[in-house]
């Protein structure tokens, strides 16, 4: 019986020490690229958010679904609920939940809510049906309300108390100053995407507090940072009168790029309706955080001049999304599904989750 030959010999010895050392090289890349895409993966919550404490707000039999939520005060939560028509005063420290709303069927007759800003312990909500932003306090006592004359979809306010809204149905960003009136009415519109604020289907609005507007794109992996210096104009401008951008001016156009990567990409950006929520950071420098479709993930990233550095994808669970978000605090709804019996639906828990950032 023949014996068997191996397919290849090094007698030399250095082509031997040659070849167990690109061997060795070989090995050593290949479990670098191996650990590195271990790291590109996303993150769970817990890494970056530090839980403090799970409020039960109610269930499926008294709410439908939190979709926005501020801190009043230590111990008093505000949120809406977009379907249940009303707003709701959590006080954290006896547990009694006070519901704002009216009764009725008609147009005017209800309130229809949807983003809330606290400010000075007073609420600033849009309210969807009536197309206004409504400045109350906690026993519902209105002192002021502008009328935008578009359903509203996202809001945010600036220190000098100009309001900036996205059109629930046109691809618009309505500017307003504190009495109401209209300042300007732009299109964000440029030759690469025919709409990079599709606010139908979603889109973010946030303010940073210094000076900056940052709205995000839904068609295309954008997010715009606006100066509010050149949204604002001292002169009263009437409704009728109002300019309209086709395009946006040169001085206030300032794209910011996400850059992910192209795994990245592939899984979150090609998507429809992907940028949704967004939420300003400010833990000592400037962060941005904006919720994917379906409230399923968070892009958290650092501002750079002109680019966005993306730092972490974070993800929930499956029956867990962001809500809102403040200077050192995250909010998320937990919902918590208690099966029912043959006579009796299941029933829903929506628990308000508060998380406490670390640093990043």
């Amino acid at each position: 019986m023949k014996e068997r030959k191996p397919l290849f010999v090094i007698r030399d010895k250095k082509t031997n020490v040659i070849f167990f050392y690109m061997l060795f090289t070989a090995v050593f890349i290949i479990s670098f690229l191996s650990c590195s895409h271990k790291n590109d993966k996303p993150v769970e919550f817990k890494s970056m958010f530090t839980l403090i404490d799970s409020l039960l707000l109610g269930d499926s039999n008294s709410i439908s679904q939190p979709i926005d939520v501020a801190e009043l005060d230590d111990s008093l939560f505000v949120y809406t609920d977009f379907w249940a028509r009303s707003i709701f005063y959590y006080n954290r420290k006896t547990g009694r939940i006070k519901k704002l709303g009216r009764t009725g069927k008609g147009p005017g007759e209800y309130i229809w809510p949807e983003k809330l800003i606290v400010r000075e312990r007073k609420i600033l909500f849009s309210d969807f049906q009536a197309r206004t932003i409504q400045n109350i306090d906690i026993s519902g006592k209105c002192y002021s309300k502008i009328s935008c004359n578009v359903p509203i979809r996202r809001f945010c306010v600036d220190d000098s108390l100009n309001y900036y809204v996205l059109s629930a149905k046109e691809y618009n960003l309505f500017v307003f100053d504190r009495n109401g009136n209209l300042v300007k009415k732009l299109y964000p519109v440029n030759k690469k995407y025919k709409y990079p604020i599709s606010v139908s289907h979603g889109g973010g609005i946030c303010y940073d507090g210094k000076g900056h507007l940052f709205l995000s794109s839904v068609v295309g992996d954008k997010i715009f940072k606006l100066n509010t210096a050149d949204l604002s104009s001292e002169q009263e401008i009437s409704r009728k009168k109002s300019p309209v951008y086709r395009e946006v001016p040169k001085e206030i156009q300032g794209d910011l790029y996400l850059n992910l990567k192209p795994e990245t990409r592939r899984k979150f950006v090609n998507k429809m309706s992907v940028l949704m929520n967004l939420y300003f950071i400010d833990s000592g420098k400037g962060y941005i955080a904006v919720s994917l479709k379906d409230y399923e993930d968070l892009l958290v990233m650092e501002i750079r001049n002109t680019n966005l550095k993306l730092l972490k994808t974070v993800f929930f669970q499956d029956n867990e999304y962001p809500i809102g978000c403040t200077k050192d605090e995250f909010y998320t709804i937990e919902e918590k599904s208690e099966s029912g019996n043959k006579d009796t639906e299941e029933t829903v828990e929506f628990w308000l989750k508060i998380y406490h950032i670390k640093s990043l």
